[in-house]
């Protein structure tokens, strides 16, 4: 990930045991959780060194929201407790660098910094494509924190994931406790502002609900699979109605997760119906919301047509979707190199999505790691995609990409690139119509 740090190099132990070591800390680990990430002391914390994970792991993507830079490598073991210089911008990492090129990393750091904020001041509202068409670039978070640091940049909240208001806890979080939480967004963000319903589960345990041990958990039971379940209803009746009276206070929309049968999908604006009358019936002030889908099972791009009758928006998650399409476990450091959002298998079902949602004039958006790709940004804006979602602090960079591209050549380019059978082809093409923001200002 982008970004540059120096520091002491130490395993999460002692970063668990050491809350008050307020030096910079590069944290060396074999592996991290989502949960582990969240938790970590941002004051010191400034870097991750891992060595089992993919770009699109859960913990990285965390880490990319909190600003931390990451980087993959093998030899973890070996630079515990030293000097290093982690450079996110180029993959590089040196341990036990001396004066000269602690000096050198840290002046590239200021610059980094003074370049980030430079960039922020130049796109603070929404931005235009060359021939006018307008794009909302929004912010993916997971926390109040996550929030508060936006500032002011994004168009609004793309996703908020909610599983960390479930994590952590001895008991699940209540409607008091739900709408505290949106409601503190709302107050916070005052833009628009999309709700994905808890996605606990697979990778992301928590310590109340009865999680079955599975082969192949992100194949398996979470997400929307659990509120048929008489405890899963109940955590998903309380959220919505959390939602729903925190609605009043701004713009806000549900997207329910991991649906692949059109019935899942029913099933949930049922339950959100029966909430509806439960409120009423209590007189407590609310307002219902538009409700989506997050497009990411192969089986939702297959049924969009069917599925955007019934839903008021898409957006398609690329990180899960691809590694159902390619059948790549997206935590599986063995098999990353199969892993690409740039495959033309997925560019298609991508625009067979797109399609569907554009007969039945319903608004999508894209909110994986694609979405903070500057090569795939042509190819997305060619589609007619009028959101994307990402990292916070991919926001300014893809807000100055739109600038220079231009929606209708963009759109002309997309029968080339479906025509390409392999992976190499399809992002030669794509790198080849990047546009560099330096070159148009």
């Amino acid at each position: 990930m982008d970004g540059i740090a120096v520091g002491f190099t130490v395993n999460l132990e002692y970063v668990k045991r050491n809350i008050d070591d307020k030096r910079s800390l590069i944290l060396a680990v074999d592996d991290l959780t989502p949960n582990d990430t969240i938790n970590l002391p941002l004051e010191s914390v400034v870097g991750i060194l891992i060595r089992d994970a993919c770009p699109t792991s859960h913990a990285v993507i965390v880490a990319k929201n909190l600003g931390i830079p990451v980087l993959m490598t093998t030899n973890v073991e070996k630079m515990l407790n030293k000097l290093v210089i982690l450079d996110g911008l180029t993959g590089f990492c040196k341990v036990e660098p001396d004066e000269v090129e602690q000096k050198d990393a840290n002046d590239r750091l200021n610059e980094y910094r003074r370049n980030q904020k430079e960039m922020k001041e130049s796109v603070k509202s929404v931005q235009k494509t060359r021939d006018g068409k307008e794009i909302q670039v929004m912010a993916n978070v997971g926390s109040l924190t996550d929030v508060v640091n936006l500032d002011g940049i994004a168009d609004g909240i793309g996703v908020f994931r909610t599983e960390l208001l479930f994590m952590n806890r001895l008991m699940p979080p209540s409607e008091e406790d739900h709408f505290n939480t949106y409601f503190d967004v709302l107050k916070n963000v005052k833009k628009p502002v999309v709700i994905r319903t808890f996605d606990i589960g697979g990778d992301k345990p928590t310590k109340f609900f009865n999680h079955p041990i599975e082969e192949n958990p992100s194949l398996g039971y979470r997400a929307s699979r659990i509120i048929s379940n008489d405890m899963g209803r109940k955590l998903f009746k309380d959220q919505v109605k959390g939602i729903l009276r925190a609605a009043i206070f701004g713009e806000v929309s549900i997207m329910i997760p991991m649906i692949s049968h059109i019935e899942q999908f029913l099933y949930a604006k049922k339950l959100i119906e029966e909430v509806r009358q439960e409120l009423i019936s209590k007189a407590t002030p609310f307002k219902m919301v538009d409700v989506g889908i997050m497009i990411e099972i192969p089986s939702s791009c297959l049924i969009a047509e069917h599925l955007a009758e019934v839903a008021d928006f898409f957006s398609i998650g690329t990180n899960d979707l691809t590694q159902y399409t390619l059948a790549v476990d997206r935590q599986n450091i063995h098999v990353k190199s199969l892993y690409s959002e740039l495959h033309p298998a997925l560019l298609k079902l991508i625009k067979m999505t797109v399609d569907a949602a554009q007969l039945y004039n319903k608004p999508v958006s894209v909110c994986g790691e694609l979405a903070s790709n500057p090569i795939a940004l042509s190819y997305l804006v060619g589609l007619g995609i009028d959101r994307l979602s990402m990292n916070s602090h991919s926001v300014p960079i893809i807000k100055n990409e739109i600038k220079g591209l231009s929606y209708n050549e963009c759109k002309k380019n997309l029968d080339v690139l479906y025509g390409y059978s392999n992976l190499e082809d399809a992002i030669n093409f794509l790198e080849n119509r990047k546009v560099c923001y330096e070159s148009i200002v």
